[in-house]
């Protein structure tokens, strides 16, 4: 594996089973669960504001146009925020995950890395992100997903196994594909400027299990 390294030593949690039970509890609005993103961090303590940190920092998806351009085809033109918050301004665990796996995950993630923003993306069933680039990497959770869920970076593609940790290259070119029937989970954690970078992880034919079998969820 080129773009992709796993990593052993964090906490491997059933995070989808704590979100479902925070959900049907109501700590966390269910309605947020068919959210395509929420974040775990905000910008102020004590802040149940899980929406703050979701979708773009730079680009303001929300006031996006669609033009039509010669021959039929169209280009969407979106604004960039005049006053952005940065990755780093992300500091604080929201109180609907306070005391929960989340905060257990968050405080080990920490002790490790310096952090970006921590997100929970969901991808509903056949579909596709577009062709895009991060500005640093990113380390992929899944929570749950199944047969025919991919991410792809530059040529690579690879279905990333449920309850496991993986430090993918997302600064090259990539996307993420659920051509399944269900919706895909992913915790996805912004790891900024640290000490190890990718090319400081050890070996990527890290998993011979995973190599030998074809993609399915486990």
């Amino acid at each position: 594996m080129e773009h992709f390294r796993y990593i052993y030593d964090l906490p491997m949690f059933d995070l989808m089973e704590e979100f479902l039970m925070l959900s049907d509890m109501k700590i966390i609005d269910p309605k947020y669960t068919k959210e395509k993103e929420i974040c775990l961090l905000s910008t102020k303590q004590n802040s149940d504001d899980i929406l703050e940190g979701a979708g773009s920092l730079n680009i303001d998806w929300k006031n996006a146009k669609i033009i039509n351009l010669e021959g039929g085809v169209q280009k969407t033109i979106a604004p960039r925020f005049k006053n952005p918050k940065k990755e780093e301004d992300f500091k604080y665990l929201c109180k609907q995950f306070q005391g929960t796996l989340f905060e257990d995950v968050f405080n080990a993630l920490k002790e490790k890395y310096n952090l970006g923003r921590i997100k929970i993306f969901r991808s509903t069933r056949n579909t596709c992100l577009s062709w895009h680039r991060d500005n640093s990497d990113r380390l992929h959770f899944p929570l749950k997903t199944q047969n025919g869920c991919y991410m792809i970076i530059g040529n690579e593609v690879l279905h990333l196994k449920q309850n496991k940790w993986y430090w993918a290259e997302t600064t090259i070119p990539h996307t993420a594909i659920n051509a399944s029937h269900e919706d895909r989970f992913h915790l996805v954690v912004s790891v900024l400027e640290n000490k190890n970078t990718f090319k400081d992880l050890e070996s990527p034919l890290w998993d011979k299990e995973q190599a030998r079998q074809p993609a399915s969820a486990v």
